[in-house]
């Protein structure tokens, strides 16, 4: 019996010792992981601070080289508006740069005195080209609408910094869409916009494809970006009018039946199909940028733009119109084709394969640079490379 009492006093220091490591152990481990995750929590935000920058400084060098203007005044500008610093490192070198914390920046430096690509000098100030030298300028519906949408959302947007790096044509589509998760875009169904399509009041992103049947005008103007997520479907004797200032981006393919009007600035990630007879008369007044195929049927007449509002489609596919068309109109496509009947267009026809459209039927229509924005043309089209672009060069934002 004695053995086993003096056991159990020698168990009791020993356990209470196991007790208080196990405790000492936790509290030490507990403290490591509040630690730890501190520790991520800082990490992460310095990450999104140093991707906030990169992303600055990145967009500030596209913006200079997309204007092609190196002047003090307008790098001063620049500078307090991106909330960045712009310094000359040398006479023809310029320090690009976003202050992080008082020991961390990161920086990019330009060089050079011109750059992009004038889409007036190089392309619209002609009737035609062949594949060969419309293919060397390297102006697509993408590289156009890539140097669009930034110097767009700029505009509409105060204190946003768009993307400017986009891969592709959906590259640009899914940013517009991305707007969304930012605030930019209110969600709305595809019924509340048809029931109030007249009425829209601000920015929105359509949750669905939406069909608005016969016999429809749709005006949208009090707003500046108008999202489908979908296809959008219009009936027999619509009208689709995008008034100025606004934007109309469709997610999916745009059809329009016969008699139908579409005016305004359009972005179409997918085909655009109007579907006329021979008795309809269909008129385009508008700027489209297409992923997919333009396909307009036959129908008794297709009218482009005036001479005030010229009609442009630029499809990364074909264009095809069923019968002969008159107007004012530029045409960007892989072939191009024209049906029979009156073809008379004042602008140009632009195409890497083929056009069944003579020459002697296009008259070169001089356009006003000033007038191109709003037209939904970017001025200076700007292609992306790896550091470098014609007439600048940069180095990458670190």
């Amino acid at each position: 019996m004695k053995k086993s009492m003096n056991h159990r006093g020698m168990a009791l220091p020993f356990v209470l010792g196991i007790v208080t490591f196990v405790l000492a152990l936790v509290a030490t481990l507990l403290s490591y992981a509040i630690f730890q995750a501190n520790l991520i929590d800082v990490n992460f935000d310095k990450t999104e601070e140093y991707l906030d920058a990169v992303q600055t400084v990145d967009a500030t060098v596209k913006i200079i080289i997309r204007d092609e203007n190196l002047e003090a005044t307008y790098l001063n500008a620049l500078a307090s508006y991106m909330g960045v610093s712009i310094v000359a490192y040398s006479d023809s070198v310029w320090l690009i740069s976003k202050t992080i914390t008082p020991t961390q920046s990161v920086s990019s430096y330009l060089a050079g005195s011109s750059a992009g690509i004038d889409v007036i000098d190089e392309v619209f100030q002609y009737n035609s080209l062949t594949p060969a030298e419309f293919i060397a300028t390297n102006v697509t519906p993408t590289s156009m609408l890539s140097s669009y949408i930034p110097q767009y959302l700029v505009n509409t947007f105060p204190g946003i910094v768009p993307k400017t790096d986009f891969i592709d044509f959906n590259d640009v589509v899914q940013y517009i869409d991305s707007l969304r998760n930012s605030g930019y875009l209110a969600t709305i169904t595809p019924a509340t916009f048809a029931a109030n399509i007249n009425t829209l009041n601000t920015d929105y992103f359509v949750s669905g494809a939406s069909s608005l049947g016969d016999n429809r005008t749709v005006n949208v103007s009090n707003t500046s970006v108008i999202y489908i997520n979908g296809n959008l479907t219009l009936g027999i004797n619509s009208t689709l009018n995008i008034q100025a200032g606004s934007l109309l981006v469709v997610d999916g393919t745009l059809t329009m039946g016969r008699n139908s009007k579409m005016y305004g600035n359009i972005v179409v990630n997918g085909s655009v199909s109007v579907i006329p007879n021979n008795q309809s008369n269909e008129l385009l007044e508008a700027t489209l940028y297409v992923s997919g195929n333009y396909t307009m049927g036959k129908a008794k007449s297709i009218t482009l733009g005036t001479a005030l509002r010229p009609t442009f489609v630029f499809s990364e596919g074909n264009i095809s119109f069923g019968s002969g068309i008159v107007g004012y109109g530029y045409l960007i496509g892989d072939a191009i084709t024209v049906g029979t009947g009156n073809t008379t267009i004042n602008g140009g026809l632009y195409y890497t394969v083929s056009s069944d459209v003579t020459t002697n039927k296009i008259t070169a229509y001089p356009l006003d640079s000033a007038t191109l924005y709003s037209l939904g043309i970017p001025e200076i089209v700007v292609t992306e490379g790896s550091g470098s672009t014609e007439g600048f060069r940069f180095t990458i934002p670190v």
